[in-house]
């Protein structure tokens, strides 16, 4: 593998130097003999480099036609940066790279883009293809794979201790996932800002974490985060090829994913069901979602007095499997919509109503029915 600087490219045989959207795949260098440990958790996926690269390049073909924007309200623009609350964050094409470490595909491998830098406040706020977002997100991620990993289902809240509060038990467990020793663990606890248990208190609660975990307590302390990172990593890419296959726009964030209100639902369960499918394991993990309620039409909306009342008859009567892109063009203008918006309206993207104005495509059934709804809205507003 050819390296360059800190990091090592995967460079296809007697090609030229890719260009930087051509490198979807990054190595962090840092290569030690203790650090080559062996996954315990999952046995890697059998696929090469090449094939890993191949397997991003098509999702950030499809990742990469998404409008991701921040609406103006507290938010001050430079020439290449949005600055929040005083931090500054580059937004670029919303593409992914992964990284993976110490030299191996089976540890590492989480997809990066710019949103997941931002605080969780600013990203409900995102909007993509002009729609507000929700982020459904695995509950308890790690703990609920290592019981998986065990043939056991996680029962109530792996961070409850009873003693000690869940946020030092979650930011405890979580840290010593990722160190050796438990008095590594109780070191890099004592190193953070946050925390603010003396050392005695921390070994209790670390005690108390394992009793509370004991069918996944010989994992603690053992660096197996890394490799969690990698089997999580997997379970993201599966996810987000369901969504492109199912037309639903979606970001990752680690453990959760971006997604239109309207899709929360469909891609919890994709994430659901691709868990199952990395781990083959009966429903291994639990997404959270929030109940969001979004109107097809915005609030007040009437039907301009121009519209033609025959196309309002053409639509509702029209044969389920014919849709005229000629006549829905007409209709668009009509009602005075961009192309955006129609397709927000019937559950598509944009370009898939241009190619259906245009002849090319024909609208499927879930956005005839949709724009049947739509136009029923229209008459009965009209009345």
């Amino acid at each position: 593998m050819a390296q360059t600087d800190e990091w090592s490219w995967p460079i296809e045989p007697d090609t030229a130097t890719p260009t930087e959207r051509d490198r979807p795949l990054t190595f962090l260098w840092r290569p030690r003999i203790d650090e080559r440990i062996a996954s315990v958790v999952l046995p890697p996926a059998r696929s090469s480099r090449h094939e890993i690269a191949r397997e991003l390049r098509a999702i950030n073909a499809n990742l990469a036609s998404l409008r991701l924007e921040l609406p103006d309200f507290g938010v001050v623009r430079s020439r290449h940066h949005l600055i929040l609350d005083g931090a500054y964050y580059r937004p670029t094409e919303p593409v992914l790279y992964r990284v993976f470490n110490r030299g191996s595909f089976t540890l590492g491998g989480r997809a990066f883009g710019w949103w997941q830098n931002l605080p969780r406040p600013w990203r409900q706020r995102l909007m993509i293809d002009d729609e507000p977002v929700a982020e459904p997100d695995f509950a308890q991620l790690h703990p609920s794979l290592l019981y998986a990993m065990q043939g056991r289902r996680l029962e109530g809240d792996a961070y409850e201790t009873g003693v000690f509060s869940r946020e030092h038990g979650k930011l405890a467990f979580n840290v010593a996932l990722n160190t050796r020793t438990l008095q590594g663990t109780i070191a890099a606890l004592a190193k953070k800002s946050m925390w603010t248990l003396t050392r005695t208190q921390t070994a209790g609660l670390l005690h108390a974490l394992a009793r509370r975990n004991a069918p996944i307590a010989r994992y603690l302390h053992a660096d197996q985060g890394i490799a969690l990172m990698n089997l999580d990593s997997r379970i993201t890419i599966r996810a987000l090829q369901r969504c492109i296959a199912a037309g639903i726009p979606a970001l990752p964030i680690h453990d959760s994913m971006l997604t239109p209100c309207r899709y929360e639902g469909s891609v919890a369960e994709i994430m659901e069901d691709s868990a199952e499918f990395v781990l083959k394991r009966p429903k291994p993990c639990h997404v959270s979602v929030s109940v969001v309620s979004i109107p097809q039409m915005p609030s007040g909306w009437c039907p301009p007095p121009s519209l033609p009342s025959f196309q309002l008859g053409l639509f509702l009567d029209l044969p389920a499997p014919v849709v005229v892109g000629v006549q829905i063009r007409a209709l668009r203008r009509s009602l005075g919509l961009s192309q955006a918006s129609l397709a927000t309206r019937l559950g598509c993207r944009q370009p898939h109503v241009a190619n259906v104005e245009s002849g090319r495509h024909r609208l499927g059934k879930w956005a005839q029915r949709r724009l049947r709804e739509l136009m029923r809205e229209v008459r009965d507003q009209g009345r």
